[in-house]
């Protein structure tokens, strides 16, 4: 995933829920840049699936780098973040 919870720490640190998001967040952006699209049903439900086990796959290791190494103002950006290409300018601006 992209590196936007690998950079150093800060005492005033984002929230669990705002890393839950960031993660969810990427994991959703991963999946678009990799062109995953659901047009039926069915599809729709198993990228759905594969999006929440990706996501439970990197829960607790991304949450203790995000919670305890990520800037608040890094995860505040690239929560408004609508590609990865956007994510990695937040991880430059650090």
């Amino acid at each position: 995933m992209a590196g936007a919870a690998g950079v150093a720490g800060c005492s005033s640190g984002p929230s669990e829920s705002d890393c839950e998001r960031l993660r969810d967040k990427l994991v959703e952006l991963e999946f678009v840049a990799m062109g995953a699209k659901a047009l039926t049903t069915e599809a729709r439900a198993e990228l759905a699936k594969q999006k929440q086990e990706t996501s439970e796959g990197v829960a607790a290791r991304f949450k203790a780098s995000c919670v305890d190494k990520t800037p608040k103002e890094l995860v505040d950006c690239a929560l408004g973040a609508t590609s990865l290409a956007q994510v990695q300018q937040c991880d430059l601006q650090k």
